[in-house]
Formats: C-alpha cells, structure tokens, sequence
C-alpha cells in the first residue's frame, strides 16, 4: 500500500501520467531520469522504452507508409519570442506553462541543442533547417521528444518569422524542400570533402539512428534490416551514419548497448543472463565477451565495483 509521502510524491506523479497517457493511446511523453537512480527511475526506464516500443508498434499497423502531420506548429520571432501555436487542446504544451519564448518549452538539454543548431544555421542561404529531435516540457514536468523541423519567413522587412514544426520522431517526417536546398553541402558544424553530406545524408542517418534505438532491447539486427527500416542501401548508410556519428552501424548499436546494459547492473539485481536477453544478445557468453572487449572487466565484476563504490 502507498504511504501518503508517495502519493503525493512529484516522481511518483510523472509515472502515473504516463501510465495515463498510455492508456489513452498517447506514446509521445517520456519521463526524466534522476540522479538517484533509485526504483522509480528503472521503472520510468521501462516505461520510456515500452512507449518506444509500442509507438514503432502502432505505426508499423500501417498499410502505407506516409509522412506524419505535424504534433504542433510553433510561430517565434528571431529572438525566439513566442507568437503563437497550434496545441490549444495542451496535448503537448502542459496547461502550467505561460510561455513567453522558445526556451520555455524547451528541456535544459533541448535548449542548449536548439541554440547550437540556431546559430549554425545558415539563414541567408538556407530558408529550412532539421534541429533532430528536442524533448519539450509536458504536463507534471514529463519530457516530449519531438522531430523538430523550422522554416523562415521573410514576409517582413525588418524581421523574419520562424515556424517550427514538430513530429512525431518515430514517424517519417517530410523531407526538406527549398530551392536553396542544394547551397547545403555539409552536415551542421561539419566540413565535407566533397559534396555528398547533403540534407537528406543527414535525415538518412537520423532514421538509422531511431532504427538502432528501436531494436535496442531486441536481437541484434542485420545492416540488412536496417537499411530497410531507413529505406536506402547498405552502402549509403553506412557512408551516412559513419560521417555523422564517427562510427560504423554495428559497432555504434553495439556500444550503446552495453553502456545501456550498464544501468541495469548498477541499480537492480537482475541476473546477468536476463541483462543479456534484455538488450539482444543471444547468449549470456556474448554479451560478456563483448562487454569485457569494452570495459575490460565481465558484467559480475563491474556490478561489484559499482555495489563497493555506492557504500563506500
């Protein structure tokens, strides 16, 4: 039974509206990971991935594969002052918030990403730019990634309007289209050696990416299967995701596996082999093998050097 503490617990709350959300058919919201580590951010773990998991679900029920509308269309100034929105309903945007700008909707993490991307952006040659995904503030502080897509207006003389879109991040979104597309040879912040890093490089690599974090506490997937989630071959991406993200398909999802696993071996005491069918790998003997290759040590040692470290 619950103790009154937990009740009104703001932690507790967050798994609550979530579980809500997901009984109403909505797997946009995912929770935010403390620092203590404790109980409620393994099952908050759980929850976000189950969303994932049943969102890519829903959508793989589709006949046809369409390109998403937009979850909400944000109207800013250039300096990111909110004019208005499209979430009059508050299905993304809490009914707590009275925002003033972009900031205000935005997570820490989402702030700092969209101000990088922002001042990357080439305005004057480039009327569209892909931010990735960015998590939005929802309702009792729960966080909602969303595909971010913004596109400039220059309807004013003295400022430009700025209209953000943003997708469902487990949905195709539409591909960018401007006539100024093709002045964008490079990845943001990234210098190319020639001209084949364009904007749809990049999109190509970002629906690899998702592809990775679908799969991730599922079997260990194909380069075959992959490149067919992210509908190109294997050769494009491959190029792609290596130019962004610095390393081949495999041995990324391989990493993020076994820094992911690591979670589990600190803060539960889930046996080793059920670690190992958790994240894909078909063998306990595997998923030491590669673990001891990246951290040099097995998962038993690990899990009793991080147990010595938290009591002592």
């Amino acid at each position: 039974m619950l103790t009154p503490n937990q009740i009104y617990d703001h932690r507790f709350m967050q798994l609550v509206k979530a579980l809500l959300k997901m009984a109403s058919g909505n797997f946009l919201y995912r929770i935010p990971i403390s620092d203590a580590r404790d109980w409620k951010d393994t099952l908050g773990m759980l929850i976000n991935k189950t969303n994932i998991r049943l969102n890519t679900m829903f959508n793989e029920i589709k006949k046809t594969r369409v390109y998403t509308h937009p979850q909400i269309i944000l109207l800013i100034n250039s300096k990111k002052e909110l004019l208005t929105h499209t979430d009059e309903n508050h299905q993304i945007i809490s009914k707590e918030l009275i925002p003033k700008t972009l900031n205000d909707l935005l997570s820490v993490k989402g702030r700092k990403i969209f101000s990088k991307h922002w001042y990357k952006w080439d305005k004057k040659t480039l009327s569209c730019y892909d931010m990735g995904i960015l998590d939005f503030r929802g309702e009792t502080e729960l966080l909602v990634p969303l595909h971010i897509q913004v596109r400039q207006s220059r309807a004013l003389l003295e400022d430009s309007w700025y209209y953000i879109f943003g997708f469902d991040p487990q949905q195709p979104v539409p591909p960018l289209r401007t006539k100024e597309q093709d002045t964008l040879k490079t990845f943001p912040g990234k210098k190319a050696k020639n001209n084949s890093k364009t904007i749809g490089d990049f999109l190509l690599a970002q629906r690899v990416h998702d592809a990775l974090l679908k799969h991730q506490t599922s079997s260990i997937p194909s380069l075959e299967v992959i490149a067919s989630e992210a509908g190109a071959s294997i050769s494009a991406m491959q190029k792609a995701f290596k130019d962004r993200y610095g390393k081949a398909v495999l041995k990324y999802d391989m990493e993020k596996r076994l820094e992911a696993s690591t979670f589990l071996l600190k803060e539960s005491d889930i046996e080793i082999k059920e670690v190992s069918k958790n994240y894909g790998f078909k063998t306990d003997s595997h998923y030491i093998s590669r673990f001891r290759e990246k951290y040099g040590i097995t998962p038993l040692q690990f899990r009793k050097k991080a147990f010595f470290n938290k009591h002592n």
